[in-house]
């Protein structure tokens, strides 16, 4: 599934991406994988936990398969995640004040 950016996110049944250890979902920049949170989980542990549909709405991707957990959190069989949490932070800008600098899900217009 490719996100408005660009980004592919792939979810199955696997371990690793790469050298990431990524719990069947991850993502490609175009240049490099990561793994997205903890990934998916099962109960029991030995169960191997895998997605079998991947949706992206917005700022959210959407996984379903067969899993009980979803980055560490209960979530049988569906879990949605905010690929592009808003974030506002307050940085010294060096020359002894401050800037504030926010992000959130790209090509979306905020008010202040």
């Amino acid at each position: 599934m490719v996100d408005g950016l660009g980004n592919l996110h792939i979810g199955g049944q696997f371990k690793f991406v790469g050298e990431i250890v990524a719990n069947g979902i991850a993502k490609w920049n175009g240049s490099s994988w990561s793994a997205l949170g903890l990934g998916m989980g099962s109960s029991p542990p030995d169960y191997t936990a895998y997605l079998s549909a991947l949706a992206v709405s917005g700022s959210d991707l959407y996984a379903g398969g067969a899993f009980t957990t979803a980055g560490g959190k209960v979530s049988a069989y569906v879990a949605k995640a905010v690929v592009y949490p808003l974030v506002l932070t307050l940085e010294p800008d060096g020359s002894g004040g401050y800037s504030i600098r926010f992000g959130g899900v790209p090509g979306t217009a905020y008010r202040w």
